[in-house]
């Protein structure tokens, strides 16, 4: 049977019902719901325990319960983000997301970036255990993105990100900024771990770029990475933003931009 995996954003005391006829609705479709009510802790990192279940290669779709009002505070967006980020580094880009809003209509432009690609049904509209069924069936599709991108999380080192080319693309050095948060140490390696020591070649910190209205505090290296090598960025705060690419002399044209 295979499994559905429920983020519910709302606690107990509003989404238990909501919760109870979502997996009813599921087992009539032969799915085997399970899940959780989000827990709003970045300092513990919370989230990690989500996305081990996530990466259960039995989990075929993800889905969150939430309203709009669920969806606005920072705290929120930003662990949704991180979660979303490891999952898809872990499951691929294409696995399956859907929002079942809860309330008066979630604009998917406004969800947080990593999540921009789900799907929103409403959960008082038409029916939705046959869509949740169909996307929990479907395969999941490759998508080719150009970055690879994951998240390293623990208490004990803080949370860093990984990025670097998918194989066959070569970056001749790499950039992270954030907003609305910080970097407070970099490092490059081998591509899937933290690496022990690291050589940094031209590095360099407090860059600044201004994308849209948007300032963003940037690392770099020069160092070449390939798809088996990383940049790896420790981030504070809790930023609002990522952009993120290769270092090409400040040409910010190859940057990719995430908005939590």
């Amino acid at each position: 049977m295979k499994g559905v995996w429920i983020t519910a954003l709302d606690g107990p005391d509003k989404a238990t019902a909501q919760v109870q006829t979502l997996m009813g609705g599921l087992r009539t479709y032969g799915l085997d719901g399970n899940g959780h009510f989000w827990t709003d802790d970045l300092k513990n990192m919370a989230w990690m325990v989500t996305r081990e279940k996530l990466e259960d290669k039995n989990t075929a779709l993800c889905v969150i319960l939430g309203s709009k009002a669920s969806l606005e505070p920072k705290s929120i967006r930003y662990g949704l983000s991180l979660l979303t980020l490891g999952m898809r580094a872990a499951r691929g880009y294409g696995f399956p997301v859907v929002v079942l809003d809860t309330g008066d209509g979630i604009d998917p432009a406004t969800l947080p970036g990593p999540l921009r690609g789900a799907e929103v049904l409403s959960f008082s509209g038409p029916p939705w255990g046959a869509k949740l069924a169909a996307r929990a069936g479907t395969p999941v599709k490759p998508l080719e993105t150009g970055y690879r991108i994951d998240v390293f999380a623990q208490t004990s080192i803080g949370v860093w990100l990984e990025i670097g080319p998918t194989e066959g693309i070569v970056w001749e050095g790499a950039m992270a900024g954030v907003t609305g948060g910080g970097i407070d140490f970099h490092a490059v390696g081998p591509a899937g771990r933290l690496p022990e020591k690291a050589t940094l070649e031209y590095p360099l910190q407090g860059l600044t770029l201004k994308l849209g209205e948007k300032d963003y505090t940037a690392w770099a290296v020069k160092n070449r990475l390939d798809g088996a090598s990383s940049y790896f960025v420790r981030l504070t705060g809790e930023p609002e933003g990522l952009v993120f690419g290769p270092f090409e002399a400040g040409d910010d044209a190859g940057m990719f931009v995430v908005d939590f």
